[in-house]
């Protein structure tokens, strides 16, 4: 692992993260035979569009609480975010109950025609929790970050599985998700303005909104850079129950459960503590930045090596682990594994961008990375190819995708160090 407070950072987090994907991938064994392939279909679509929507939700003024420059500056950030949550899950929780039958219909997923309102509780709860997990990482509070996402993961799967064993359908599975997402609101609650008194006053309306204004740029431009983002992540799913039904999009989703998930959240648990070290680092020594980024790459290099080992071997795992209806996930994984190997190496360096306000560059990634997701998914499903091309193509999609993104960060952490230095 990297060295120095990055290191402590992200060995608490990753540790917390692994525990917690760790929670899911041992209870998937029993969850697969609790719920089909369609179910895992129809949760994998609601946790598409939850997980797209949220990022709409909070305009990212959850990622610029890491940017305030004072704790009072960071609490009213969050309180707008909060405001925005709670509009944006008010209008999805209506658009989903009046609405669902026409999502059912674009999406092919009959399984989730009566819960598709449940989307508004989950976006509430995930911006919510989004939103304190940002100001924890902003006041370093690293072990208070990693106790509640073991607690999420614990909640999830509990859920998912008591109403697997008391309730026949995708229901479980959606409660899981929720849950998951939000469990941890209690908690945060508890450390950030019970514990923590600097930050437990009354925020004033007429400085949120001029702290708002402030970071505009967040809303401008890196909301819909993370759209993007998260779309070319995420529509997966929703593509392929589209073109090939719930069947094969829950086939997807298991691999995405398994392998995907968990790489994505342990990059994603690397590069939270990458930024908030890096954020502060590039203000005081901007110099330390290149090494900085060299150090957290060299630490994922042995994590990628186990990735990629265990990618080629699941085919035969993944029907004797699962059952033998799963294979063709297992035969997924041993697909996407170069590209998500990939990744690993790039998700946590992705947030450079952030740091050094390049929002320009990440939207062009980002729009590059959905225009070749869409082409390698919907050219096959167009065309009525079988749904193993689609796969392939999607991965050969994604491998040339984080290439380039990883060229492209480490070309902009070398030009801004060549500015600094004048």
């Amino acid at each position: 692992m990297p060295t120095g407070t990055i290191a402590r950072g992200a060995v608490f987090l990753t540790g917390s993260n692994v525990l917690a994907q760790g929670l899911s991938v041992f209870t998937s064994p029993i969850i697969t035979r609790l719920y089909t392939r369609e179910d895992f279909g129809c949760a994998g679509v609601f946790q598409s569009f939850l997980t797209i929507l949220v990022i709409v939700a909070t305009l990212r003024y959850d990622v610029a609480i890491t940017q305030t420059s004072n704790k009072k500056e960071a609490v009213h950030v969050l309180y707008l975010a909060a405001v925005l949550v709670g509009i944006a899950g008010t209008v999805v929780f209506a658009t989903g109950l009046f609405g669902g039958e026409l999502l059912t219909r674009l999406t092919d997923t009959p399984g989730l025609e009566p819960f598709w309102w449940m989307l508004g509780l989950g976006i509430i709860g995930l911006g919510l929790f989004t939103s304190m997990d940002y100001l924890a990482l902003r006041e370093k509070l690293i072990k208070v970050v990693s106790k509640t996402k073991i607690i999420q993961s614990a909640s999830g799967v509990t859920t998912t599985l008591v109403f697997g064993i008391l309730l026949n359908g995708p229901l479980g599975l959606l409660l899981g998700i929720i849950v998951a997402h939000s469990a941890g609101i209690t908690n945060y609650i508890r450390e950030l303005f019970f514990k923590n008194v600097s930050l437990k006053f009354r925020p004033e309306w007429s400085e949120v909104k001029e702290a708002g204004y402030k970071f505009r740029r967040y809303p401008q431009y890196f909301c819909a850079a993370g759209v993007l983002n998260t779309t070319g992540l995420f529509i997966v799913v929703p593509l392929l129950s589209g073109f090939y039904g719930s069947e094969v999009a829950g086939t997807f989703a298991l691999a995405q459960r398994i392998i995907i998930m968990p790489m994505r959240m342990i990059g994603m648990a690397i590069g939270q503590a990458f930024l908030s070290e890096a954020s502060a680092r590039w203000r005081e020594r901007p110099s330390d930045l290149p090494g900085m980024v060299r150090k957290v790459q060299k630490g994922m290099l042995p994590l990628v090596v186990l990735t990629l080992v265990g990618g080629a071997v699941s085919p035969w795992l993944f029907p004797i682990v699962f059952g033998a209806e799963w294979a063709e996930s297992g035969l997924y994984v041993a697909i996407m594994i170069p590209a998500f190997g990939m990744q690993l190496l790039v998700s946590p360096i992705s947030s450079v961008s952030y740091i050094l306000k390049r929002q320009d560059l990440q939207l062009i990634l980002d729009s590059m990375r959905v225009v070749w997701v869409l082409i390698s998914l919907v050219i096959p499903g167009y065309f009525g190819w079988e749904p193993i091309y689609a796969i392939v193509f999607y991965s050969v999609a994604m491998l040339i995708t984080y290439l380039v993104n990883y060229a492209s960060y480490k070309y902009i952490v070398r030009k801004a160090i060549i500015t600094q230095r004048g």
